[in-house]
């Protein structure tokens, strides 16, 4: 999403909501949230194809051998720590390959619990100051790699394919993914599974999760043909024989008219992925501004201080530090 903060920037998209307003983007049948992520000061610079949500996948046939009940929305970070230690001490394997999501995703569903932002809002710096909270994020993963709760970083460096995922080969009783890739899981496993929500904080100030988009449709700027551009996302977003080709491949469509004429023809699988996004609805807040022009190198130093951390080359309280700093240096540098 780094890159319609970028473009926008330097003038290169056309500014949607004037169709809106004409009537040629119909939005009738589409929620604000759901058109949300592609604004930028009040202007629309993308409005998006899919909704997405962050989910861990889970095989329920592990779950009943260790004799755990897979958690509701409501489950808390505690609980993820005692779920995953009782799966790995009765199974042997572990609970999931690592964090939800990656270091990155983690990291921000704890400082966005915690009400605050990843980013500073003009993107300039990160949008906190205090390197406690992920010092006790790498710490917990940290320990949790030790206690075999968490793989290696050497068994997820393994990992190029869902075919490849420690889950789709019973070597883990999780995996985390965006929900629209419970389709593909699911084939790979050749097996019914599950899907979770993120853990909340027992204290949280705002829900961690969020829908994102899957992908977006811009107008460039420059373009000749706008009025033409304008037709063709119109038609990819609101027309029904459209998306039953699309089927859902990119996530949940966000029309609800859209959404209706398509229930009827969805697998088992897909109303699985629909019922999941309904639920994360419910237990999400507002997605947080597209990450600035500096977003891909924070993601690389985030990864190298995770990798440091779990090797012993850094403590965690070291590592959040040097993340801090240098994130900062990055993002001031655009």
């Amino acid at each position: 999403m780094q890159y319609i903060d970028l473009y926008s920037s330097r003038g290169m998209l056309e500014d949607l909501n004037p169709y809106i307003e004409s009537g040629a983007l119909d939005t009738t049948y589409i929620a604000d949230a759901e058109i949300s992520g592609g604004m930028i000061d009040g202007k629309l610079f993308g409005i998006n194809l899919g909704s997405n949500a962050l989910v861990a996948i889970y095989d329920p046939a592990m779950f009943a051998q260790a004799g755990v009940e897979p958690p509701g929305p409501e489950w808390t970070w505690d609980d993820y720590v005692e779920i995953g230690r009782k799966i790995t001490a009765e199974l042997g394997v572990p609970f999931a390959p690592g964090l939800p999501g990656n270091m990155f995703h983690a990291f921000q569903h704890v400082l966005r619990q915690n009400d605050l932002l990843f980013y500073a809002t003009d993107g300039k710096s990160l949008g906190y100051d205090d390197d406690q909270l992920l010092t006790d994020l790498l710490q917990l993963q940290l320990d949790l790699v030790n206690e075999g709760v968490l793989a290696t970083p050497a068994v997820r460096d393994e990992v190029n394919s869902l075919e490849d995922e420690l889950m789709v080969s019973g070597n883990a009783a999780t995996v985390w993914h965006w929900s629209n890739a419970i389709v593909a899981v699911t084939a790979a496993a050749d097996r019914q599974l599950g899907m979770i929500t993120l853990p909340k904080d027992k204290d949280q100030v705002r829900e961690g999760l969020y829908i994102k988009p899957s992908m977006f449709f811009s107008v460039a700027e420059s373009s000749p043909y706008k009025d033409e551009a304008i037709l063709f996302v119109d038609f990819f977003i609101n027309d029904v024989e459209a998306n039953k080709i699309l089927f859902a491949e990119r996530g949940v469509p966000i029309s609800s008219h859209v959404r209706e004429q398509l229930e009827p023809l969805l697998t088992d699988v897909q109303i699985q992925m629909f019922n999941y996004l309904d639920l994360a609805a419910q237990h999400s807040s507002a997605i947080d501004p597209p990450e600035p022009a500096g977003h891909p190198e924070v993601l690389r130093l985030i990864d190298d201080i995770e990798s440091m951390v779990l090797h012993g080359a850094s403590s965690p309280a070291e590592g959040a530090k040097m993340f801090r700093q240098e994130a900062n240096r990055i993002l001031g540098s655009q």
